[in-house]
C-alpha cells in the first residue's frame, strides 16, 4: 500500500505542507517495502484547478492513502473517484504521521474546505 503525504522540502525531516495541490513535494512510501521517494510538484500556486494534476500524478504511483493537513470538497472528489483514501494529518511531520497511520490512529477526512477556486470566480 503506498501512501502520499504533501511535504515542504524533499527531506525526512520535512513537514507537512498545508496545501494538497500545491505542495512543493509529495512524499510517497511503501507500507510493503518501506521504500520511500520524494516526488517534485511541478504546479505551482499560480496553476488553476493543480488539484487534477496532483491527483492524476498520485494515481500514477498507484498511491492508495493521502495524508494531508486540508482538501476542498471538490478536490476530495477527484482523490476519491481515483480510489485514494483521504486521512487528515494528525502531526506536522512525515514519520509522526507515518506511524499513526500504521497505529490506525488517522481519522479519514469527512470536514472539507469550500472550493476556494468556485468562491473566487462567482
Amino acid at each position: 500500500m503506498k501512501i502520499a503525504i504533501p511535504v515542504n522540502s524533499n527531506c525526512m525531516d520535512s513537514t507537512v505542507c498545508s496545501s494538497y495541490s500545491h505542495a512543493p513535494y509529495f512524499f510517497l512510501y511503501d507500507l510493503k517495502t518501506n521504500m520511500h521517494q520524494f516526488l517534485l510538484n511541478q504546479f505551482d500556486e499560480t496553476v488553476k484547478r493543480a488539484d487534477i494534476t496532483a491527483t492524476q500524478i498520485l494515481a500514477d504511483q498507484q498511491v492508495h492513502v493521502l495524508i494531508t493537513k486540508h482538501c476542498a470538497r471538490h478536490t476530495a472528489s477527484l482523490v476519491n473517484d481515483a480510489d485514494i483514501r483521504v486521512y487528515r494529518a494528525k502531526y506536522d511531520t512525515i514519520s509522526e504521521n507515518i506511524e499513526a497511520f500504521e497505529k490506525d490512529e488517522l481519522e479519514i477526512m469527512t470536514e472539507l474546505r469550500p472550493d476556494l477556486y468556485q468562491s473566487a470566480e462567482q
